[in-house]
């Protein structure tokens, strides 16, 4: 049964019709795209491309999730059997490949012949057997013996801030987080995680110097050019002279001072109503302006590179019709 789906897959009448389904949802795929797997899994957004050649395996549990407005060019590789995502407007150039549990931020730029992979063969567990017999058991589940690492060690997210540009020929390893803003030089092979706005070169990748100088404000006036760096993941910016125009998305998160606060006090403007939670606590939204004020506790932000990170979840008519944020402050 399998070699007979794998047959259908690789049929020319199976492509087409990939390329027609997908064009009705507004996205372009080249016919010689090729979907392997659990193609129910997959979701990618509208206006996006994806160039010839390109590979998408989509595990039976896995989940893709591609964003809007992005460009592949060809002979991409995406592989996974987790969770990978790829943000709004992030572009891949030839020969990228994406193994496993990755994410990927919007508005990145990856170079040509870019690997990133959450997971590693299993070289250790069974010291003394190949090394692809080791990788057989590990699947079998066959038991570990005494002292082996856990299991999860063999598979270690990768995260990718928004704003990103990887050099050419960069690999990144398993477990690495790289911060919002970051610069990765060609070749580069990063080992550990990176501070946001860092610049990063060598084997392994150390820091070469700075964007900007990151230090998360107390209070932010959203409507300014100098706010985006800290307006850290999901807000659609648009520079609309002389104004900042910072639309949140579904989830969207804020780094501030990592100070000790007792609330946040956001101003908000919202074309239609709706909700907006921050950890526990929800808030009810008007159409117009809004002052909303939410409580702080030890729980609701996350500590990063000397940040504070508040993630936000908009719901209600507001996500569809747009929520302008316009200011925010930490006080006690």
């Amino acid at each position: 049964m399998k070699k007979l789906k794998r047959i259908f897959e690789l049929s020319p009448f199976w492509r087409w019709w990939s390329c027609f389904f997908w064009a009705c949802q507004r996205v372009r795929l080249h016919p010689s795209v090729l979907i392997e797997g659990n193609a129910a899994r997959l979701q990618i957004g509208r206006s996006t491309k994806i160039g010839a050649a390109t590979v998408l395996e989509i595990g039976s549990m896995s989940q893709v999730v591609i964003g809007s407005h992005c460009w592949f060019y060809r002979d991409i590789e995406i592989r996974s059997n987790g969770v990978l995502s790829i943000g709004n407007r992030t572009t891949l150039q030839k020969g990228v490949t994406l193994n496993g549990n990755v994410r990927i931020g919007a508005n990145c730029i990856l170079a040509p012949n870019i690997f990133i992979s959450s997971g590693t063969h299993i070289f250790d567990r069974w010291p003394g057997l190949p090394i692809q017999s080791q990788d057989q058991f590990f699947l079998n589940g066959v038991a570990a013996p005494p002292g082996a690492r856990p299991a999860g060690d063999y598979d270690l997210p990768v995260a990718v801030g928004e704003d990103c540009w990887l050099g050419v020929n960069t690999t990144i390893l398993p477990g690495v987080t790289i911060g919002r803003g970051c610069v990765v030089g060609a070749g580069s092979v990063v080992s550990k995680s990176v501070a946001p706005y860092s610049i990063v070169a060598g084997v392994p990748a150390k820091p070469i110097g700075k964007r900007l100088k990151w230090l998360p404000p107390v209070s932010l006036d959203a409507t300014q050019r100098d706010a985006i760096p800290y307006l850290y993941e999901g807000f659609d910016c648009q520079l609309q002279a002389p104004m900042l125009v910072a639309r949140m998305g579904e989830r969207s998160t804020i780094a501030l001072s990592p100070e000790v606060a007792a609330c946040l006090t956001m101003k908000v403007q919202a074309a239609a109503s709706g909700w907006l939670r921050l950890g526990e606590h929800e808030q009810p939204l008007v159409d117009g302006d809004n002052l909303l004020s939410f409580p702080i506790t030890q729980a609701t932000g996350r500590s990063y590179a000397g940040a504070a990170l508040y993630e936000f979840v908009l719901s209600g008519l507001a996500l569809s019709n747009g929520l302008t944020l316009l200011s925010c402050e930490l006080s006690n």
